[in-house]
């Protein structure tokens, strides 16, 4: 049940198109070789027919001394005649042959590297995502909390739950919060900001990282859309580096390359930006903030709550 389109057949085409050249030739030369044939047959047999009529008795004896050099004769002609079409027609079957199995191991080649690639899957994160905070453990509720970095409204509920969550407010050891990450694809800047706070974290570790996103939303104003909208992304991916380097010391130029697509050095940052998506895509995630409270959606939950709440 192959489609048509498939690479396989697509082969198989190609193979053929390079092998119906050799049809007509092959057919023309047996043409010719029967055209001759005919042409050397019809006169002596018209000679023959004369022959017979002015002296039947000696064309008989002749008949009869000649009968197995003629035999032989034919014999050979015919065989001449069915070797050449068959091998014409032969050498265009082994040339198709020839060039659908090289284009097959070509097939099986390709296959084989992109297997190799991907390993037969795509990667798994080897821990948990998201930046755990708030001094919890296995016996308080578990909070996540699914942000955008260009959504005002997640940066209200997050500075909510930071400022009361740090060591002596009234929110820290009751719960463990999580900060999972959510790109919205309605703003631009949307990516490169993510990808800056997984940055940091790479450098810097957990603890920066969530002080790096608690000064991205004090700085919201410098990254909403009209503050954009005239930058290219590198330009924003820089602001962003030099805006780390203030808060959480990390080097803007140790930074930037992370950021930077098309540099081996972003493509840790990539792949755990692809977790983070995936993570949010697979659990309904789509506006933001939204929160799971041991795992089960909080719709309840929202962006105007206080700390009491």
């Amino acid at each position: 049940h192959r489609a048509p389109s498939t690479p396989r057949n697509q082969f198989y085409a190609t193979a053929r198109s390079r092998a119906e050249p050799l049809a007509p030739r092959a057919s023309m030369l047996l043409s010719l070789v029967l055209a001759v044939a005919c042409g050397f047959t019809v006169p002596l047999a018209a000679l023959r027919l004369g022959a017979t009529r002015v002296a039947p008795r000696a064309c008989a004896a002749m008949d009869r001394q000649l009968a197995p050099s003629r035999r032989s004769a034919l014999v050979s002609a015919g065989s001449f005649a069915l070797i050449s079409a068959v091998g014409m027609f032969d050498v265009r079957a082994v040339s198709a042959n020839q060039l659908i199995q090289r284009t097959d191991r070509r097939s099986r080649r390709s296959l084989e590297s992109a297997r190799s690639m991907t390993a037969g899957s795509p990667p798994l994160p080897t821990a948990p995502l998201g930046l755990a905070f708030g001094g919890g453990n296995a016996s308080t509720p578990k909070i996540e909390v699914f942000v955008d970095f260009a959504c005002p409204f997640s940066g209200e509920l997050f500075r909510t739950i930071w400022l009361a969550s740090r060591p002596g407010g009234p929110l820290y050891g009751r719960a463990q919060f999580v900060l999972q990450l959510v790109v919205q694809p309605w703003h631009p800047q949307s990516e490169v900001m993510h990808e800056a706070v997984v940055a940091v974290r790479a450098l810097a570790g957990s603890e920066l990282a969530l002080s790096f996103a608690h000064f991205l939303w004090l700085a919201y104003a410098d990254f909403v859309d009209a503050a954009v909208v005239s930058e290219t992304r590198m330009q924003t991916a820089g602001r962003l580096a030099v805006l780390a380097e203030s808060v959480t010391g990390v080097s803007a130029a140790e930074l930037l390359p992370l950021l930077t697509h098309g540099d081996p050095s972003n493509w840790p940052t990539a792949q755990m930006l692809k977790w983070q998506v995936r993570q949010h895509r697979t659990r309904g995630v789509h506006v933001t903030p939204t929160c799971f409270v041991y795992g089960i959606e909080a719709t309840q939950i929202s962006s105007s709550w206080t700390v009491k709440q």
